[in-house]
């Protein structure tokens, strides 16, 4: 057996996972709580999964999956008494105790590629006494004190002010770092960014990318700061683009745009005429991105000549690196989950059934395949992009 104590000791909820490996070996892990730790489910060589948020008294794990990410997180994130990783990622893992509402999974896509992760209700991470499935590195701590304290959103703000100068920095280039800080201030002022957060992003963006003029760029900020104030002209979001690309802008937008409105005020209630019950043919992938498409369609259109996603924020359909559609996708499946609960003509033994099945997307790759699989429906010719007013955000737009 495997010793469990420290688990125990911190009441966090643990389960079994399959040596090397990130999969679970019990069923409806996810409801697990830290009165059901069994230490004779555990063998000497199975990894160590703790299952996040409220089923481990408000514990929570910072994923930091990009270099850049691991070296930015002491900067934006409060310190914390747990860290843990492995040999090749080092203080990938920052481990906090939540104070207030813990909610669900936040990822932070950029480029495609999730940049960092807050993994709460619904997750589960492997924990140290473990070995890592791909490289074979053993999980270890780091720091094993105890966790710090912090919000939800303290820390998911945190993370977006990092990937901010993360889609910043591969275009940051010397004759044109002014230009940018300028605009890159202009951007985020219009969005409600307060100048010192934004002197903090830029301060931390010259000290990474060795830039000497440090003072001169948080001069710009300044400068830029007052000519708004005085309803002057400043350079801002179409200037980024230019200058940084529009992937990399799309990508900061959808940050500010996320801590602007929430998804749920957008989009208000999901609309759909579905039954609350998923048919034993919708109970996969398919049927999910099936369903998700019906209720969200209105939200959410999928351009394949361009490859990408775009999500409609109440005025304007913007292009999406992942980040709205996730938190769509989960609003999606907690509507069902409410409409199911809510509905009286279903019997209690076939709501748990109807419930399990449901929140296993609220996980990172269910809910990516369901999304996945919605595409079909979602489909809109980028013919289209020009023919809708509305469409004035995207690329060939209007």
């Amino acid at each position: 057996m495997k010793d469990i104590s420290f688990f125990d000791e911190h009441r966090l909820a643990v389960i079994p996972l399959l040596p090397q490996s990130k999969k679970p070996i019990l069923d409806e892990w996810q409801k697990r709580t830290f009165e059901e730790n069994n230490e004779s489910e555990f063998q000497p060589d199975s990894n160590i999964g703790v299952v996040l948020g409220e089923a481990s008294n408000g514990i929570v794990d910072i994923d930091l999956d990009t270099p850049v990410a691991i070296k930015l997180a002491p900067l934006f994130l409060p310190e914390t008494g747990w860290k843990f990783g492995r040999e090749t990622a080092l203080n990938s893992h920052r481990v906090y105790r939540i104070k207030g509402q813990v909610g669900t999974r936040k990822a932070i896509m950029l480029d495609g590629e999730t940049f960092a992760e807050y993994r709460a209700d619904g997750c589960m991470t492997v924990f140290p006494e473990s070995i890592h499935g791909e490289t074979g590195e053993k999980i270890e701590w780091s720091k094993c004190e105890a966790p710090a304290v912090a919000s939800r959103d303290e820390l998911i703000g945190g993370l977006k002010k990092m990937a901010i100068i993360a889609a910043v920095m591969p275009n940051y280039k010397k004759g044109s770092r002014n230009n940018v800080v300028n605009a890159l201030t202009g951007a985020l002022l219009f969005y409600g960014m307060a100048i010192n957060d934004i002197k903090h992003i830029v301060g931390v963006l010259c000290d990474v990318t060795n830039d000497e003029e440090a003072t001169d760029r948080i001069k710009c900020v300044e400068t830029t700061a007052q000519r708004k104030s005085a309803n002057q002209s400043v350079t801002g979001e179409e200037q980024l683009r230019e200058l940084i690309g529009n992937d990399a802008v799309a990508s900061i937008i959808g940050y500010l745009g996320g801590q602007k409105n929430s998804v749920s005020a957008v989009i208000g209630p999901v609309s759909s005429t579905s039954s609350a019950v998923f048919s034993d043919d919708e109970k996969n992938d398919t049927g999910v991105g099936k369903r998700f498409a019906e209720a969200m369609g209105a939200h959410v259109a999928y351009v394949e000549e361009l490859g990408s996603y775009f999500t409609y924020n109440g005025q304007t359909w913007k292009h999406d690196s992942g980040v709205k559609i996730d938190e769509i996708f989960d609003t999606f499946v907690m509507s069902a989950l409410d409409k199911l609960r809510a509905d009286n003509n279903i019997q209690h033994a076939e709501q748990n059934r109807q419930s399990k099945f449901l929140l296993k997307y609220r996980n990172c790759t269910p809910s990516k395949k369901a999304i996945e699989k919605s595409k079909s429906a979602m489909l809109l010719p980028m013919s289209k992009l020009d023919a809708n007013r509305d469409l004035i955000a995207v690329k060939n737009g209007v």
